[in-house]
């Protein structure tokens, strides 16, 4: 058999005896072509609406985590948490594999979770080696430099601790990015049976302003109390707050 010239685009030849030159639009976006004006004018009409419909769906679930940033104390929290398992479901969504997307879609409307155990304690430098506040950097290593040269901070104002939860279904990802984006920072752990599971959690400050006023609040007042003590010679003791909810799940008693 003779060979032929062809032109290829795409595992597909046409030959050059048969191809015909003629004016197409091809998206900038998405590569597709279109033979006339007008089908190009209503696709783009068509992805514009479609990527707005996405911002404006992105601006009410930001919104909506708003609402758990600024909630003023850690029982608000945990009840904001247990009062809207749709997010959880939506960020693991987000994350979902492949395979799961079919099975994980049917249960958005049973989906729940229940924390059932948070231990904190503040302190003025939680690690930010692997995660940091929004407003900050993380710094792995310790070695980071800031744009002006100076040395990264080694950790930020914040309470750290353990956090345990049940969910009402398995999760189709890494069950820890159902916190992805809430500012509830999970370190270390995973599950123990029966959709219970456990991590090491950090809250930075910066990230929650509504508990960052009461920290404020209660700093300031223990500040005034030390040097009240402090002028009576008496001894200081440092600033620390604690908060404590269920019943630890590692506990033997």
């Amino acid at each position: 058999m003779p060979a032929i010239q062809v032109y290829k685009s795409n595992g597909v030849m046409i030959p050059v005896d048969e191809a015909k030159q003629a004016r197409a639009y091809i998206c900038p976006w998405t590569k597709k072509l279109y033979a006339t004006k007008r089908s190009y004018l209503s696709h783009l009409k068509s992805l514009r609406e479609t990527r707005m419909h996405k911002r404006a769906r992105d601006l009410a679930f930001t919104r909506r985590l708003q609402g758990l940033w600024n909630q003023p104390d850690f029982d608000s929290i945990i009840q904001w948490i247990e009062a809207n398992p749709d997010v959880f479901w939506t960020l693991a969504d987000r994350s979902c594999w492949h395979s799961g997307k079919t099975k994980w879609a049917k249960v958005r409307d049973e989906f729940g979770i229940k924390i059932q155990y948070l231990s904190l304690d503040f302190s003025e430098s939680i690690s930010n080696s692997h995660d940091c506040p929004h407003t900050g950097v993380t710094n792995w290593g310790g070695d980071r430099k800031l744009p002006d040269g100076s040395p990264a901070p080694r950790g930020y104002p914040g309470f750290g601790g353990r956090i345990s939860f049940k969910l009402t279904h398995d999760t189709p990802s890494f069950c820890s990015d159902i916190f992805k984006s809430t500012r509830i920072h999970t370190g270390t752990g995973g599950g123990g049976g029966n959709n219970t599971y456990t991590y090491r959690v950090s809250f930075f400050l910066d990230d929650w302003p509504g508990i960052a006023k009461t920290v404020e609040a209660e700093r300031h007042v223990h500040e005034r109390a030390q040097t009240i003590a402090a002028l009576s010679r008496k001894s200081t003791k440092p600033f620390q707050k604690k908060f404590s909810y269920g019943t630890d799940p590692w506990s033997r008693g």
